[in-house]
């Protein structure tokens, strides 16, 4: 899993603002001039942002302008802003609790030994119970108490991480791939086995390494905007790469 590269966490504040505010699409937009000298970074560093947009469908190139698309519904990035336009719950399938081995604790990035908390569910689309995805979530054992585990029937870890735990946060490692559903993820989906499914791998630490959420989740492609896979990832640079 490499860290997060400028272009794609440049990309990712670009939408959100678009979101947020799109009547001021041209605005944000305006120039990459204006956008290199805002982030502090190289206009390549904006034009990889730029073309992250446009492979997500987000915006369109229109001669020497852009053009915002209609919105596509990304479930993950609409819901940690709040802005999630479908109704969820959530049924838990798992909820263990464990010290980690060598081998967590070198992807947790922790101590060996760590308590942590490991929660899977499924989500559906709460109105037809269409499953949208399974997610599953290891956090510090501190940081996921028994009220918040019940109250993932109604809000996923996602939410409760963008709540509870952003500002928190300096680093942001993923990894995005495309799957093929096995046999029990088919049955748990309801989908044929062998169906193409987003599998997104993420994982949150805090400044002080004191607080980290990995975050599993295979959704269905059609709740999903696609972003691009990570690049071999060669020179760190303040927490980014160029």
């Amino acid at each position: 899993m490499g860290i997060i590269s400028k272009g794609e966490w440049i990309a990712k504040d670009i939408q959100y603002r678009i979101f947020e505010q799109p009547g001021k699409f041209d605005q944000i937009l305006s120039s990459e001039r204006q956008l290199s000298v805002e982030y502090e970074v190289s206009r390549n560093t904006i034009r990889n942002a730029i073309t992250i947009l446009e492979n997500r469908e987000i915006i369109q190139r229109d001669g020497k302008e852009y053009r915002l698309l209609p919105t596509k519904e990304d479930f993950e990035t609409l819901e940690i802003m709040g802005k999630q336009s479908w109704r969820t719950q959530n049924n838990v399938v798992l909820d263990t609790s464990f010290e980690t081995n060598k081998v967590q604790s070198q992807e947790l990035m922790q101590p060996l030994g760590t308590n942590v908390r490991k929660v899977s569910y499924i989500r559906t689309l709460a109105d037809s119970n269409t499953p949208i995805g399974i997610e599953t979530a290891v956090l510090p054992t501190k940081a996921l108490d028994d009220e918040t585990v019940a109250n993932l029937h109604y809000q996923s870890i996602l939410l409760f991480v963008g709540k509870q735990f952003s500002e928190a946060f300096s680093e942001e490692y993923q990894q995005v791939n495309l799957e093929h559903a096995d046999e029990k993820m088919a049955q748990l989906l309801k989908v044929h086995r062998g169906e193409v499914v987003v599998d997104r791998h993420s994982l949150f630490v805090s400044k002080d390494n004191s607080i980290f959420v990995e975050l599993k989740s295979s959704i269905l492609p059609r709740f999903s905007v696609i972003v691009q896979p990570d690049q071999d990832i060669n020179t760190k640079v303040d927490g980014f790469v160029e």
